[in-house]
C-alpha cells in the first residue's frame, strides 16, 4: 500500500463485532490498514449470546470467570497487536440476548460498524438487524480483502435512494486517500442525461464522476464494473423499498451467494440521513 500524506481524523469510530474466528481476522487485518490510511479508532465488541437457541431460556450463569479470562487475554493480544500500528483501541464484551446488547451498545455512540463476511454471506445473527433496522454507516468485508488506496469508491443507486442516505463517510474516504468516486445508476435509455448531481459535505472534496449502466439488472451491472475495474468500496443506500438494490443484494439468498462467488469487494451500506 502506497505511503499517503493526509490529515487524519480521530473523529471516525469503528465498532468491530468480532467473534474471534478466522473471518473476523481477516475482516480486522483490512480495517486495520483502512484506519491506518484514513485516521480514527478502533473498538472491539465481542458478544456472548445468553440464549439457548433450543428453549430460548437465558443461560445467565454458564459463563464462568475462566471463559472471561479468556476473552479478556485475547482482547489483550489483539489490542497490541493493533496499537503497534499507532491505531487507538479500546475493547468490551457484553453476555446476554446478542440483538439487545449490540442495540444498547450502538445507542451510546455515532459508530461505524464494522463485519467479517463468512461463507453464507455475513456473520451469524448479528446481519438481519444491523443490515435492515440500524441506520447508520455499516461496513461488511469479504475474506480477501485487502485495502489499496489508489483504487476507486463506487456509488450504486438512483436519485431518489442517494437522497435519502448520508454521503459523509464515502466523500471523507474518497477526499482522504485522495481517490476518485464513481457513482453508478442503472439506466436503460442510453439518451437520458443520468448526472446526479449528488450534494456532498461541503467540508469534503471528492473528484466525482457519473456513468450509467446498460443492464436490465442493476446487479449485473454493478458485477460487471467492479469485475472490469479497480474498485475499493462498494457503497449503497440502506433503501427499505421491495425493488432497492439493497433488498437485491441482502434479502435474497440466491443473489447474496452470487454475490459473495464473484465479487469480494467491500461492502458499505450508507447511514440514513
Amino acid at each position: 500500500m502506497q505511503n499517503i500524506s493526509i490529515n487524519k481524523s480521530q473523529d471516525n469510530l469503528f465498532l468491530f463485532l468480532i467473534d474471534f474466528s478466522e473471518e473476523s481476522y481477516v475482516a480486522l487485518d483490512y480495517l486495520i490498514k483502512l484506519v491506518k490510511s484514513i485516521g480514527g479508532q478502533i473498538e472491539l465488541f465481542h458478544i456472548t449470546n445468553s440464549i439457548d437457541s433450543n428453549t430460548e431460556t437465558v443461560l445467565v450463569n454458564l459463563q464462568t470467570t475462566a471463559e472471561k479470562d479468556t476473552i479478556r487475554k485475547k482482547f489483550k493480544v489483539i489490542i497490541e497487536m493493533i496499537e503497534v500500528e499507532n491505531i487507538k483501541t479500546t475493547a468490551s464484551h457484553a453476555f446476554g440476548n446478542f440483538e439487545m446488547e449490540l442495540k444498547s451498545k450502538l445507542s451510546q455512540q455515532k459508530y461505524t460498524v464494522v463485519l467479517g463476511k463468512n461463507e453464507n454471506g455475513f456473520i451469524k445473527v448479528s446481519s438481519n438487524f444491523l443490515v435492515n433496522k440500524y441506520n447508520g454507516n455499516l461496513l461488511i468485508l469479504g475474506q480477501k480483502s485487502d485495502f489499496k488506496s489508489g483504487n476507486s469508491i463506487v456509488i450504486g443507486g438512483d436519485q431518489i435512494s442517494l437522497n435519502n442516505c448520508d454521503l459523509g463517510l464515502p466523500a471523507f474516504f474518497s477526499d482522504s486517500i485522495k481517490t476518485p468516486i464513481i457513482v453508478l445508476q442503472s439506466n436503460l435509455n442510453e439518451d437520458i442525461n443520468i448526472n446526479l448531481s449528488l450534494k456532498f459535505p461541503d467540508s469534503e472534496k471528492p473528484e466525482v464522476y457519473y456513468q450509467n449502466l446498460n443492464h436490465k439488472r442493476m446487479l449485473d451491472g454493478l458485477k460487471e464494473f467492479i469485475n472490469n475495474n479497480q474498485v475499493e468500496l462498494l457503497c449503497i443506500c440502506r433503501n427499505k423499498a421491495n425493488d432497492s438494490l439493497l433488498n437485491r443484494l441482502v434479502k435474497s439468498r440466491k443473489t447474496t451467494k452470487e454475490i459473495v462467488n464473484s465479487i469480494n469487494t467491500p461492502l458499505l451500506i450508507m447511514a440514513e440521513k
